[in-house]
C-alpha cells in the first residue's frame, strides 16, 4: 500500500538531524564569534527578582527550571550569560521559533542579572537559530531603559492582587513566565477535556462563567478574529500541558507512578504510553 506521507519514525530522524544542525550553527556561534569577545560565559543560568523590593538574586544551584519557592518573586533562566572584554553584561537566549516577544524577555533578565552582579552596563541578544546559522540580533540597553522597564514590571506586580487574568495571543508570544500555572489557560485545557468526543454538532461553548471578550472555544469559527482567539488559547494550552507532561516525566524518572484506574502512564520502548498495569 502506498503511504499518504512519511512514518514517525522517519519524522523522529528527521527531528534528530535538525536539532543537531541547529546545535553545531549553536556551538560554533559560541566558540568563534562570542567566546573571543567574552571574559567568561555561563550556561542555563537562574535569576530571581522581586520588582516591587528592588531586590535580584542569581540561583547557581538551580537546574532544569526547578525554581524556589519565594512569595512575590519572579524566576527566569537566560541561556546565555557572559562578561564582555569591552565591559558589558551581556545576556542571550536562543528562539528556534518565532522572536516576537522576545526582546521585553531578555529585559526582564538582563535587567535582574544587571542588578544582581551590579553591572554598570548591559548588553542583549536575541539568538534565532535555524538550518542556516544563527542570527544574533543584540540591543545595548541603556540605563533609562533599564529603569523603565524595572518600573513598568513593578508597576504590573503590585496590579497582580486585583488583577483579573487576560487570555490572549500574549500569554505565549510574550513568554509569560505564569503560563504553566494559569488558572485561566487551566480553564481551556479542562474544558477541551471534557468536551473531547461531543458530537460534530457541537459549538464547543466554554462556560459561561469563563466567557471573555465573547470567547468562544469552537471547531466552527465564524471569523478571523474567533478563529485567532480559539488558536491562541490552544498555542497557550499546548504549552501547558507540555509542562506539565514534562514534570510527570520527571515524576516518574524519579521513582513516582502515575496511574488512573487500573491504568499506568509509564515509559516503555516506544516513550511514554498508558498500558494497563501489570
Amino acid at each position: 500500500m502506498a503511504k499518504d506521507g512519511p512514518s514517525i519514525q522517519t519524522l523522529d530522524v528527521e527531528g534528530v538531524a535538525q536539532v543537531n544542525r541547529w546545535l553545531g550553527h549553536a556551538k560554533t556561534y559560541v566558540q568563534q564569534v562570542l567566546a573571543p569577545r567574552a571574559e567568561y560565559i555561563q550556561t542555563e543560568v537562574c535569576i530571581g527578582v522581586n520588582w516591587v523590593t528592588g531586590e535580584a538574586e542569581v540561583f547557581p544551584d538551580v537546574k532544569d527550571r526547578g525554581y524556589p519557592e519565594r512569595d512575590g518573586w519572579m524566576f527566569g533562566t537566560a541561556d546565555l550569560v557572559a562578561k564582555l572584554w569591552e565591559g558589558p553584561l551581556w545576556v542571550g537566549d536562543w528562539k528556534t521559533g518565532g522572536t516576537d516577544g522576545a526582546k521585553e524577555q531578555l529585559l526582564s533578565l538582563g535587567v535582574g542579572f544587571k542588578k544582581a552582579l551590579g553591572a554598570t552596563a548591559l548588553t542583549i541578544c536575541c539568538l534565532p537559530v535555524n538550518d542556516h546559522g544563527v542570527w544574533p540580533d543584540e540591543t545595548q540597553v541603556t540605563k533609562e531603559e533599564a529603569q523603565n522597564h524595572w518600573d513598568s514590571m513593578r508597576f504590573a506586580w503590585e496590579d497582580i492582587p486585583t488583577a483579573q487574568p487576560v487570555r490572549g495571543i500574549q500569554c505565549s508570544q510574550m513568554y509569560c513566565p505564569h503560563l504553566a500555572y494559569c488558572s485561566a489557560i487551566t480553564n481551556i485545557v479542562s474544558d477541551v477535556a471534557a468536551q473531547d468526543g461531543k458530537s460534530p454538532d457541537d459549538t464547543r461553548l466554554v462556560a459561561p462563567g469563563r466567557l471573555i471578550k465573547d470567547f468562544r472555544l469552537t471547531d466552527r469559527p465564524g471569523s478571523q478574529e474567533e478563529a485567532g482567539h480559539v488558536m491562541a488559547m490552544v498555542t497557550a494550552a499546548n504549552r501547558q500541558t507540555k509542562y506539565l507532561t514534562a514534570v510527570m516525566k520527571d515524576y516518574v524518572k524519579k521513582g513516582g507512578r502515575v496511574t488512573c484506574g487500573s491504568w499506568e502512564w509509564k515509559e516503555g520502548s516506544n516513550g511514554f504510553r498508558w498500558g494497563r498495569q501489570k
